[in-house]
Order: C-alpha cells, then structure tokens, then sequence
C-alpha cells in the first residue's frame, strides 16, 4: 500500500539516515529548499535537526502536497505546490499513483501502464527567489527525477554562488542524460569543493 511505500522512505532517512552527510550544513542553515518535496518527509529530517531554519518546499503533484501540508503545519515552512524548472509555466507530468517518488516529466508510460499525466506549475528558481527577497541559499536539495540537468543549465554563475550548499540526486533515463551528468560535475566542480 502506499502506506507501507511512504514507512519504507521514512525508515531510509530517519533510521538509515541516508541523508547523514549533510546533517553538519543542515545543522547551521538558515534557509533550506527542498526541491521535489514529495510528502515532507527530507523537510521534517531537517527541522528535527534545525527547527530554526526556513524551508521553502517544492512539490507540484496535489496529492503528495496535501499529505506534506498535514505532516508540516504550524513549522517554519513556505509550502509551495510547483516544481522548480528552467522555466515558468504549466507543463505535463506523469504521476506514479503506486510509487510516488518516481513521479516525472520523462514518459515512463512503457515502465508502468498506470503513470497519469497531469498538468502542473513550473517555476524558475532565479524568479522564485527574485519575487521573495531571498539573495542566500544555505542549503539546496534537488531531487527532480531527471529534471535535475536543465535546472542546473539554466542557473547562471552568480545565482549558483548564492548557493552554499547542494545535495543532488541523479538520474539516467538516457545516454545524453550521462553525457550532461558529466557537464555538470565539470561546472559544479569549479562552484563546490567537496563531492559525496
């Protein structure tokens, strides 16, 4: 059930904790985005280690950002049904009712007859930030299913010297994903120095 789905999740970041790495920036962040914000669980991860930080949380799928808002009231938190993208406007994606993390804007149709294409909000991130006063970003978590390469071709140089710290998930739907996956290990090398 999805009930049982979303224990496993929560078993792998709080138990496992599969996101340790970043616990020390997490500790001193003042603002955090989580980027593909599913069902809250990475933002309740970082307010058990910092609840004096600001999240500001990304999930364009209603289902999931309803469950996030139940799970996250009264935190410090700006709760934001879209997904972060190279652009802003409405765009297609396909929701995986039965395994919800793999929810993408990549046609997976051919995987799993039971994907649903749904209609949802983009927004660029340099806007985003634009239109809410926020010039630093402590910590960033991207974890798009493979929305990850055009996100990060379309941030600018000085926008990603705004950004301290950035936890990147990576997926290979293709070969020319493997080949940007290596254009962008270059770019973010010259930007951070220590890789996990």
């Amino acid at each position: 059930t999805m009930d049982k789905y979303n224990k496993a999740l929560e078993y792998e970041i709080f138990i496992k904790k599969e996101y340790s790495c970043a616990d020390d920036v997490i500790k001193q962040a003042k603002i955090i985005f989580d980027i593909g914000g599913h069902i809250g669980l990475f933002s309740k991860y970082c307010l058990s280690l910092n609840p004096w930080c600001t999240i500001h949380y990304f999930e364009p799928i209603p289902e999931l950002y309803n469950q996030a808002k139940q799970e996250l009231k009264n935190q410090n938190i700006i709760l934001n049904n879209m997904w972060i993208a190279a652009k802003t406007g409405q765009q297609h994606m396909y929701f995986n009712p039965k395994k919800t993390m793999q929810s993408s804007l990549f046609n997976q149709t051919f995987l799993n007859p039971e994907w649903v294409s749904l209609s949802v909000q983009m927004q660029n991130i340099e806007e985003y930030c634009a239109q809410q006063n926020i010039f630093h970003i402590d910590f960033l978590k991207l974890d798009v299913e493979g929305m990850e390469y055009e996100i990060l071709e379309s941030l600018s140089d000085e926008f990603l010297q705004k950004i301290q710290a950035l936890l990147l998930e990576c997926h290979f739907f293709s070969e020319e994903q493997r080949q940007k996956y290596k254009e962008i290990k270059i770019r973010l090398s010259s930007h951070y120095t220590t890789k996990t």
